[in-house]
């Protein structure tokens, strides 16, 4: 039974995965011939835009949708910070070294580059920086005194997936505080269109 670790993400709950392989369902990374999409669910796809995303979005800017239009500003700039910032991890040129301004140690960001990010991930959502604080209108910037990145780590389970088109998947993963599966938290179910290899979004509904 395999198990995965990113930087962000537990290896699959032992207790769970033992359980979840006696039902019938199978872990994650354990199967190599399914059809597209699924077979692109493996251990670094999970931690990528399931498991890292979770730790990232939090709290009020929790990303659970089923209408793309109507997420919330806050949280479309919460997922492009997270976006910027699981992409830095595998590169010598990180976007967010280029944001940054010493001269008033904030980070001055285009919104054309938050609306590129937005338009790739998700179907119908519109950035609207006049909804948001730190929106700079004269030079048409959101300028923020941090970049977060996300901290701690989320034990997760995919326990189930569905291939709804040629393209689209549905996924449920059960998310847990530890290894431990008495911790566990709660369920999320994702809809996943893939553009060839880009992700899109198509809904959130947590459980």
């Amino acid at each position: 039974m395999k198990k995965y670790r990113s930087a962000a993400i537990l290896p699959i709950i032992i207790a769970a995965a033992v359980m979840l392989y006696s039902c019938g369902l199978t872990p994650v990374d354990s199967v190599t011939d399914e059809e597209y999409p699924l077979n692109l669910t493996n251990g670094s796809f999970v931690g990528r835009y399931i498991a890292d995303l979770d730790l990232c979005l939090t709290g009020d800017a929790e990303l659970v949708f089923n209408n793309a239009a109507e997420i919330p500003q806050r949280t479309l700039l919460n997922f492009f910070i997270f976006d910027v910032n699981e992409d830095d991890k595998n590169t010598s040129s990180p976007k967010k070294k280029e944001y940054y301004n010493k001269d008033d140690e904030k980070y001055h960001i285009p919104v054309s580059d938050i609306e590129a990010v937005i338009a790739r991930y998700f179907e119908g959502a519109v950035f609207d920086p006049f909804e948001l604080d730190e929106f700079d209108e004269e030079r048409n910037m959101i300028v923020l005194s941090d970049f977060p990145e996300s901290k701690g780590e989320n034990a997760v389970a995919l326990t189930e997936k569905k291939k709804l088109s040629d393209d689209t998947m549905e996924l449920t993963v059960k998310f847990y505080a530890n290894e431990d599966a008495a911790s566990y938290k709660y369920t999320k179910v994702f809809v996943i269109k893939m553009d060839e290899y880009q992700v899109i979004y198509q809904s959130i509904n947590k459980s």
